[in-house]
Protein backbone atom coordinates (compact mmCIF):
# COMPACT_ATOMS: atom_id res chain seq x y z
CA UNK A 1 0.00 0.00 0.00
CA UNK A 2 2.79 2.23 0.54
CA UNK A 3 3.98 1.82 -2.55
CA UNK A 4 1.22 2.99 -4.55
CA UNK A 5 0.65 5.78 -2.24
CA UNK A 6 4.12 6.82 -3.12
CA UNK A 7 3.88 7.04 -6.88
CA UNK A 8 0.42 8.20 -7.21
CA UNK A 9 1.30 10.96 -4.94
CA UNK A 10 4.00 12.29 -7.54
CA UNK A 11 1.90 12.31 -9.94
CA UNK A 12 -0.86 13.59 -8.29
CA UNK A 13 -0.08 15.61 -5.32
CA UNK A 14 0.31 14.24 -1.56
CA UNK A 15 -2.81 15.52 -0.62
CA UNK A 16 -5.01 13.29 -3.64
CA UNK A 17 -3.46 9.79 -3.36
CA UNK A 18 -6.68 8.92 -2.06
CA UNK A 19 -8.18 9.95 -4.91
CA UNK A 20 -6.07 7.98 -7.83
CA UNK A 21 -6.67 5.19 -4.89
CA UNK A 22 -9.81 5.33 -5.55
CA UNK A 23 -9.76 5.69 -9.18
CA UNK A 24 -7.48 3.03 -9.74
CA UNK A 25 -10.60 0.87 -7.61
CA UNK A 26 -13.05 1.71 -9.76
CA UNK A 27 -10.80 1.12 -12.96
CA UNK A 28 -10.52 -2.20 -11.60
CA UNK A 29 -14.11 -2.93 -10.41
CA UNK A 30 -15.29 -1.96 -13.90
CA UNK A 31 -12.94 -4.29 -15.78
CA UNK A 32 -14.40 -7.28 -13.24
CA UNK A 33 -17.84 -6.19 -14.36
CA UNK A 34 -17.30 -5.98 -17.71
CA UNK A 35 -15.23 -9.74 -17.49
CA UNK A 36 -18.42 -10.98 -15.59
CA UNK A 37 -20.77 -9.81 -18.45
CA UNK A 38 -18.73 -11.09 -21.19
CA UNK A 39 -18.47 -14.34 -19.90
CA UNK A 40 -22.26 -14.31 -18.70
CA UNK A 41 -23.27 -13.08 -22.52
CA UNK A 42 -20.88 -15.74 -23.48
CA UNK A 43 -22.64 -18.40 -21.75
CA UNK A 44 -26.18 -17.50 -22.58
CA UNK A 45 -25.48 -16.80 -26.48
CA UNK A 46 -23.14 -20.12 -26.84
CA UNK A 47 -23.19 -22.64 -23.90
CA UNK A 48 -27.16 -22.03 -23.53
CA UNK A 49 -27.70 -23.08 -26.79
CA UNK A 50 -25.40 -25.89 -26.73
CA UNK A 51 -26.91 -27.20 -23.31
CA UNK A 52 -30.33 -26.70 -25.09
CA UNK A 53 -29.55 -28.60 -27.99
CA UNK A 54 -28.09 -31.40 -25.51
CA UNK A 55 -30.89 -31.27 -23.30
CA UNK A 56 -33.47 -31.74 -26.37
CA UNK A 57 -31.15 -34.37 -27.53
CA UNK A 58 -31.51 -36.13 -23.75
CA UNK A 59 -35.33 -35.65 -23.93
CA UNK A 60 -36.66 -36.61 -27.74
CA UNK A 61 -34.02 -39.88 -28.00
CA UNK A 62 -35.03 -42.16 -25.88
CA UNK A 63 -32.22 -43.47 -23.58
CA UNK A 64 -29.86 -46.11 -25.22
CA UNK A 65 -28.45 -48.61 -22.58
CA UNK A 66 -25.74 -49.86 -24.17
CA UNK A 67 -24.45 -47.89 -27.22
CA UNK A 68 -22.92 -51.14 -29.36
CA UNK A 69 -25.63 -53.73 -28.20
CA UNK A 70 -23.90 -57.50 -28.61
CA UNK A 71 -26.13 -60.49 -29.65
CA UNK A 72 -26.93 -62.12 -26.33
CA UNK A 73 -25.27 -65.13 -25.57
CA UNK A 74 -27.82 -68.53 -24.37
Amino acid sequence: MAATSTTTSTHFGAGQTWESQLICLFIIIGFVLLYGLGCHLYTISVGWHDDAEALNRLLTQPPAQNPNPKPSRR
